[in-house]
C-alpha cells in the first residue's frame, strides 16, 4: 500500500485522476491486493535495465502504429516520436490527457485510432 499511489502516477494522467477517480482507485486496490512488492520492483528494474534497441528500429518495414499518451512518464511523447521517426512505415498518435495505460483511460479513442490504422492497412493490401 505504501507504494501504490506513487506507482499509479506512472500509469494514469492527472486528468484521469480528476475525470475517472474510480478507475484509478480500482487499479490502486488491485496493486495493493497483489501484496508482491518484491515482484513489482523486480519488474520495474527489468524495464529500466532492458537493452536499447532503437538503432534496430530502421529494420522494421511493416506498417506500425506508435500510440502514446502525452502525459506518460514512463515513455514520453518525445520518446514515442523518436520511435516513430526511426520506423520506415510508422504512424504516430499521441493522446492528450492519457498516460501509460491509455487503453484504459481512453478506450474509445484507442479503438478508433487502431481501427483507422487497420482499415488503412486493409485498403493498401486490397490495392496490391
Amino acid at each position: 500500500e505504501d507504494i501504490a499511489d506513487a506507482a499509479l502516477t506512472y500509469f494514469f494522467a492527472p486528468a484521469t485522476y480528476r475525470q475517472q477517480p474510480q478507475l484509478v482507485e480500482q487499479h490502486r486496490q488491485m496493486l495493493i491486493a497483489q501484496q508482491n512488492v518484491e515482484g513489482m520492483f523486480a519488474a520495474a528494474r527489468a524495464v529500466f535495465a532492458r537493452d536499447d534497441i532503437s538503432a534496430r528500429l530502421a529494420a522494421i518495414n511493416a506498417p506500425t502504429l506508435v500510440l502514446a499518451g502525452k502525459a506518460d512518464l514512463a515513455t514520453s511523447a518525445t520518446e514515442s516520436e523518436l520511435i516513430a521517426s526511426r520506423l520506415a512505415n510508422a504512424q504516430l498518435a499521441i493522446l492528450e490527457q492519457a498516460s501509460h495505460l491509455l487503453i484504459l483511460e481512453k478506450p474509445e479513442a484507442v479503438r478508433q485510432i487502431i481501427g483507422e490504422f487497420l482499415n488503412q492497412i486493409a485498403a493498401v493490401a486490397a490495392v496490391q
